[in-house]
């Protein structure tokens, strides 16, 4: 079945509650700086390891340092990202006083077309961030910075499973947003209520959501081999 990944996820995801130690303590972690990357390593672990059950947070030295990996990652993703966003609102708007005056000028149509397509090219590789983020727990960041890796991940798993993926990571992140609505709506008590939930909930998301990508990417690999 296409969404079985999404079912195995889940019960692993369930089965960190049954670890409430651990559980709490990626909560904290969560939300300390730096030693969040040690969560973020964590998670990274389960995406490459694929257990059963949850992992000791040990060791700790290659968990920090998986974690260092994916957020070059992110970073560089991040940065790409927008370097190409604002040379494309440049493009943009240099063309915009050209094809404003009654001479025709090619040059504003190279520029948008050129704006066109380099967003494109990126829009694509942005979509293919949470498996390059997997690929980086499983094999390095020189592999998950190729966007053509990503995407023959993607598309061997399929477009259905893999935008579903993407609208639960949309759907968790705007969770993000509710303890701003809860001040307005409940007061300081609802915020600070809100804000404490998504903290405990946020270590059964992030394993939930790993775990998914992990399993996404491996059976996609071991089809590879087959």
């Amino acid at each position: 079945m296409p969404f079985d990944n999404m079912s195995e996820a889940q019960r692993f995801a369930v089965r960190l509650l049954h670890k409430p130690k651990l559980w709490l303590l990626l909560a904290v972690l969560n939300v300390m700086p730096v030693l969040n990357i040690l969560a973020l390593g964590y998670f990274a672990r389960i995406a490459a390891e694929l257990p059963q059950e949850p992992l000791p947070l040990r060791p700790l030295g290659r968990t920090f340092i998986l974690g260092l990996k994916v957020l070059v990652t992110m970073f560089v993703y991040g940065i790409l990202t927008i370097i190409v966003a604002v040379s494309v609102t440049v493009a943009v708007f240099s063309a915009a006083v050209p094809t404003a005056l009654p001479v025709y000028n090619p040059t504003a149509d190279l520029l948008i077309a050129v704006a066109a397509v380099t967003f494109a090219i990126v829009l694509i590789a942005v979509l293919g961030v949470p498996v390059a983020l997997i690929v980086t727990a499983r094999h390095g960041v020189l592999a998950a910075l190729n966007p053509l890796n990503s995407w023959r991940i993607i598309r061997k798993v399929g477009i259905g499973e893999y935008l579903t993926y993407l609208l639960v990571i949309l759907s968790f992140g705007l969770l993000s947003f509710l303890p701003s609505t809860a001040i307005v709506l409940l007061g300081l008590a609802g915020y600070v209520a809100v804000l404490i939930a998504l903290v405990l909930a946020a270590p059964f998301v992030e394993a939930f959501l790993w775990y998914w990508g992990g399993l996404i990417v491996q059976r996609t690999e071991s089809a590879d081999e087959q």
